[in-house]
Parts: C-alpha cells; sequence; structure tokens
C-alpha cells in the first residue's frame, strides 16, 4: 500500500465585492447616461484617427442626417464643416 501525500494551499479568503463601490459606479454610470440623454445632440463630433499605415484620418459623424463621413486632411474637414453651417 503506498502512502500519498496531499498538499492544501491556503488561498486568501474570497471577499464579497464592496457594496458602496458597487452603488457608486452604478450612480455615475447613470448619471452619464443621463447627461447624455438630456443634452442635445445636434453638433458634430469629429474623431481623429490612424490607419494600420499611420496616416491621419477624420470620422465626422452628423447626428442630424445619421451619416458618417472620411477625410483624408484638415482642410476637407473645415470645408465640410463650412458646408452644413
Amino acid at each position: 500500500m503506498t502512502t500519498r501525500t496531499v498538499r492544501l494551499i491556503d488561498y486568501p479568503p474570497h471577499r464579497p465585492p464592496d457594496l458602496g463601490r458597487l452603488v457608486l459606479k452604478a450612480a455615475i454610470a447613470l448619471g452619464q447616461q443621463m447627461r447624455q440623454w438630456i443634452s442635445p445632440h445636434h453638433e458634430p463630433t469629429i474623431i481623429k484617427g490612424r490607419d494600420r499605415y499611420g496616416n491621419a484620418y477624420w470620422e465626422i459623424y452628423d447626428p442630424n442626417t445619421q451619416r458618417t463621413m472620411y477625410c483624408m486632411n484638415e482642410a476637407e474637414v473645415r470645408q465640410w464643416l463650412d458646408c452644413i453651417a
């Protein structure tokens, strides 16, 4: 008969998440959603990005028409903004 040794590993006790922190996170998320819902969404959103080759581009979203446009330089962005103004 062989004797088998079992090693017990003492893990730190599992702590439940802090209720106060969870409530705070939920309140912050709710506040952000309400601010987005209440604030007008009439202004276009312009995001500058880079493609995988490192070239700059601008993504413009117009909430009035719900269209997205991509420009390759800042002059195109300014021209587009002048047209909608």
